[in-house]
C-alpha cells in the first residue's frame, strides 16, 4: 500500500504539547508555527524540507503550494517552490517562484544558502543550490 500523501491534517487533542512532541517524532520535523500564539489552537508541521530530502519533488510541490495558499508571504514555502519546481525542470514556473521569493526575500543569495540551510546532508544542500540556480538565480 502507497503512503498517504497529506498536505493538511486537524486533530483535535487535550493534550496539545504532548500531541506536537508525538507528531515531531513521527513526522520527524519540528512544529513550525502556533496560532493563536497566546493560546495555541492549531500546529503547523513543515514536511516540504522532509519530501525535498527524499527527492520527492512533486510532493515537495504541493506541500509548499498548501503552504503558501494559507500563508502567501511565507519565504521558506516560496524558496522550496522554487527549487522543487527547478528540479523537476518546469524552468518557467520556478522563475515565476524565484521572483516571488525575491520579493519576500531580497537579500537571498547563494552565499547566504550555502550558510543558512537547513539540511545536514551535503548532497541535499547542494541540490538546493542546484535548483536555485536552474531557476535564475546567479548572485
Amino acid at each position: 500500500m502507497d503512503s498517504p500523501r497529506l498536505t493538511h491534517v486537524r486533530v483535535n487533542v487535550r493534550d496539545l504539547d504532548a500531541a506536537i512532541r508525538w507528531y515531531e517524532w513521527l513526522l520527524g520535523v519540528p512544529a513550525t508555527g502556533h496560532w493563536p500564539p497566546d493560546a495555541p489552537t492549531y500546529v503547523h508541521f513543515d514536511v516540504g524540507p522532509s519530501q525535498f530530502a527524499l527527492g520527492r519533488y512533486e510532493e515537495s510541490v504541493s506541500v509548499c503550494r498548501s503552504t503558501i495558499a494559507r500563508h502567501p508571504k511565507h519565504a521558506g514555502a516560496w524558496r522550496l517552490l522554487t527549487v522543487s519546481l527547478a528540479l523537476l525542470g518546469k524552468t518557467e514556473e520556478a522563475k515565476a517562484a524565484l521572483t516571488q521569493t525575491l520579493t519576500l526575500q531580497p537579500d537571498l543569495s547563494l552565499a547566504h544558502v550555502e550558510n543558512n540551510n537547513i539540511y545536514a546532508e551535503p548532497a541535499d544542500r547542494e541540490r538546493f543550490r542546484e535548483g536555485l540556480l536552474k531557476a535564475g538565480l546567479n548572485r
